[in-house]
C-alpha cells in the first residue's frame, strides 16, 4: 500500500504535525509501505525542495513547498508529484492554523480536490476548530464557526474514505456535524535516546544542579507553556512529598515554552528559590529531549485534563514511561467522553494526591508508534 501524506511544515523540530507525520511514515515504510511526504505550505523553504529526512535510521522522501509560492504553482507541482508515486491513499493532516494564520484557510477543499483526482482520501484532523469549550467567549464561537464551515467544505471536496482525530471531544464534535471520524491515538514524536545521549545529558545536569541530581526528583515541564498553567499547588504538595523523604525537587522546562512559559518559569525561580531549583533548558535536539524524558521521575502536563489525549508532549511522556500529572481542568466540553485513558496519565487531586503512587507508576520505555501506524495500516485496508 503507497501513502502520499499532505503535511504543512516539513522543517524537523519545527513543526508538530510535519514531526507527527515523519515519524508515521517512517513506521510505514519499515513495515514495507512506500511513503512520501507534501509539505504544502512550508514556512522554512523559500521555493520548492526534494529531499530525503531521516527518522530512526529510514529515509523518507519529502517535497517541500513554500507558502510564499502562488497556490496555482504549489497545485500543478502537488499534482505532478502525486501522478509520480501513484499512491494508494492520501492522507491530509489537517490543521487549519498550518495553512492560515487565523485558521481561516477558505477554498483549501477546491485546492486540494485539483491536486488529487484518482486515489481516495484520508483526513486526519489535528484540531477541529476553536469555541468547543462551554466558556468560550463569543469572538471564538464565531471564529470557530467560519472554521467549521471550512472543514465541513473540505470533507465535502474530498469525499475521504477514511477520517481520523486523536480526542474523544474532537470525535464529538466532528459526529455533531456528520462527520463520521475514528480515534487514532497520539504518539510521541520522540525517538529512544541511546545511553551515551543518557549520560552526557545527565552530566550536563548534575552540573546545572550542583550536583544534586542523585538526593532529587527530577520533574519535567515540556514544550509550550499557555499562560492558564499554574503549578504551584502541586509543587508545593510535591515539595511537602519529598522534603519528609529528605529529597529535593527539580523542575526541568525543555523545548520551546514560549513568551508565557518565560514568564512562569521566571515567576518560580523567584517565588520557590529557597524550596526548589528550575532549570530551563530551552529547545533541544530530540536526542536530548529523548535523554531528558528517559531521565524524568514524574512529569507535570501544561494541557488541560480533557484534552490530555491529544496532547503531544504527553503521549512523549507516555512513550517513555513516565507519569504524567495534569494540573489544569479549565476548560470543559458538553457530551464528550473527555478522560484521558492511560493509566499513567492523572489529574492533580490536591492534598489527596498521592505522589508514592504516582512516583510507583514510573515504568520503562514502550514506543506505541508501531502499534498506532498498524491501526491506521488496518483502517485503510479495511476501506480499499
Amino acid at each position: 500500500m503507497r501513502i502520499a501524506f499532505i503535511a504543512i511544515s516539513l522543517k524537523p523540530g519545527f513543526d508538530g504535525v510535519g514531526d507527527y507525520t515523519r515519524q508515521l511514515s517512517g513506521e510505514l515504510i519499515r513495515r514495507g509501505h512506500p511513503c512520501s511526504i507534501l509539505g504544502l505550505n512550508d514556512a522554512h523553504v523559500l521555493e520548492e525542495l526534494f529531499d530525503y529526512q531521516e527518522i530512526a535510521g529510514t529515509r523518507v522522501p519529502v517535497l517541500r513547498l513554500s507558502k510564499a509560492l502562488p497556490w496555482r504553482k504549489r497545485v500543478k507541482m502537488a499534482r505532478k508529484w502525486l501522478e509520480e508515486f501513484k499512491p494508494d491513499w492520501v492522507s491530509l493532516q489537517f490543521l487549519s492554523f498550518g495553512f492560515h494564520p487565523k485558521g481561516l484557510c477558505f477554498g483549501l477543499g477546491a485546492r486540494l480536490a485539483l491536486i488529487n483526482r484518482t486515489a481516495p482520501w484520508h483526513v486526519m484532523v489535528h484540531e477541529p476548530w476553536l469555541g468547543l469549550d462551554e466558556n468560550s467567549p463569543v469572538k471564538y464561537r464565531i471564529w470557530g464557526a467560519m472554521q467549521k464551515w471550512i472543514i465541513k467544505d473540505l470533507v465535502n471536496s474530498l469525499r475521504p474514505k477514511v477520517v481520523h482525530t486523536h480526542a474523544a471531544v474532537y470525535r464529538s464534535a466532528l459526529s455533531q456535524e456528520r462527520i463520521k471520524a475514528s480515534i487514532l491515538p497520539m504518539f510521541g514524536n520522540i525517538p529512544q535516546a541511546s545511553t551515551d545521549d543518557s549520560l552526557e545529558i545527565m552530566s550536563s545536569l548534575t552540573k546545572v544542579s550542583a550536583g544534586n541530581l542523585t538526593s532529587s526528583l527530577l520533574v519535567g515541564v515540556f514544550g509550550t507553556i499557555p499562560p492558564e498553567w499554574d503549578p504551584e499547588a502541586a509543587l508545593a504538595s510535591l515539595h511537602s512529598y519529598a522534603q519528609a523523604r529528605q529529597k529535593s525537587v527539580i523542575l526541568i522546562a525543555f523545548g520551546r515554552c514560549g513568551p508565557h512559559g518565560v514568564n512562569i518559569l521566571h515567576r518560580l525561580r523567584l517565588r520557590w528559590a529557597q524550596r526548589l531549583a528550575v532549570i530551563e533548558l530551552g529547545f533541544i535536539d530530540t536526542k536530548g529531549t529523548a535523554a531528558i524524558l528517559s531521565s524524568l521521575n514524574v512529569a507535570l502536563a501544561t494541557t488541560p485534563w480533557t484534552l490530555a489525549d491529544k496532547s503531544s508532549t504527553i503521549a512523549a511522556f507516555i512513550d517513555f514511561g513516565v507519569p504524567t500529572v495534569v494540573t489544569r481542568d479549565d476548560v470543559q466540553y458538553a457530551n464528550a467522553d473527555c478522560a484521558p485513558h492511560n493509566p499513567l496519565v492523572e489529574k492533580y487531586k490536591g492534598g489527596e494526591t498521592d505522589w508514592e503512587k504516582v512516583l510507583e507508576k514510573r515504568t520503562t520505555p514502550k514506543f506505541r508508534l508501531p502499534e498506532i501506524a498498524e491501526l491506521l495500516q488496518i483502517a485503510l485496508d479495511n476501506k480499499l
